[in-house]
């Protein structure tokens, strides 16, 4: 009875060490997963206000210069 259960203990050992590897194999994956998200985002994100700034029309400011015109031609 001894023995087998040093054998199922060596047998859980092992499985531990490969359920360990892969767990922590399952975690990377999930932040890298997770950050390709967040920076694919964030490049939509910029490069969407980026276009919209390229594109923008410019805006155009309207100014009334008649009383200088009249002020200079008065000088003259």
């Amino acid at each position: 009875m001894s023995q087998e259960k040093v054998d199922l203990y060596k047998k859980s050992k092992a499985a531990r060490k490969t359920a360990s590897v892969k767990e922590a194999r399952k975690s990377r994956m999930e932040i890298g997963i997770f950050l390709v998200i967040i920076i694919a985002a964030l490049a939509w994100f910029i490069g969407s206000v980026v276009v919209n700034r390229v594109n923008a029309q410019p805006t155009t400011t309207v100014i009334d210069t008649t009383a200088i015109d009249e002020y200079i031609y008065s000088l003259n």
